[in-house]
């Protein structure tokens, strides 16, 4: 506990479902009773939040870490798939008991918000391509405080 924030990039390797997965490595390790989690164990129910979605796999879990949507579709233009990457990842660090502040309270709450706001339920477009809006703005602002949290530069 209070530990660095992982990369997403982090969990898109320490999970049972994509490739060189490191699932194996981490049941050898002693699992999450030794603090070896992988993105399967914070994703059981009752999952994680991201907008109106409920994410319960690895498999939705990786789509939406990637950018894409839940049927595999690259949605890397549309802000709303970023913030979702970043929230997600987010969620899963405070949930291994990574370093706290109350600003990634605020950034978690206020990304939860803004997708649901948009109707977010992994599918289809919802902002498309990056264009000059106050909404664009108020995304990128919350990727931009969610990602420095999870590079563990927001609580410093």
């Amino acid at each position: 506990g209070g530990g660095e924030p992982r990369s997403s990039g982090y969990w898109l390797l320490w999970n049972s479902c994509a490739q060189d997965n490191r699932s194996e490595t981490a049941a050898t390790n002693g699992g999450p009773a030794a603090g070896w989690f992988i993105l399967d164990d914070l994703l059981e129910l009752p999952g994680i939040l991201v907008g109106e979605l409920q994410v319960e796999t690895c498999d939705q879990g990786i789509n939406l870490l990637q950018r894409s949507d839940l049927a595999g579709v690259d949605r890397s233009s549309d802000a709303a798939y970023h913030l979702a990457a970043e929230l997600i990842t987010a969620q899963v660090n405070l949930a291994i008991g990574s370093e706290y502040c109350p600003a990634v309270d605020q950034a978690v709450a206020a990304g939860q918000l803004l997708l649901i706001s948009q109707g977010f339920d992994g599918s289809g477009s919802y902002l498309g391509p990056p264009v000059a809006s106050q909404q664009v703005e108020t995304f990128e602002i919350l990727i931009e405080q969610l990602g420095e949290y999870n590079s563990g530069e927001l609580c410093r």
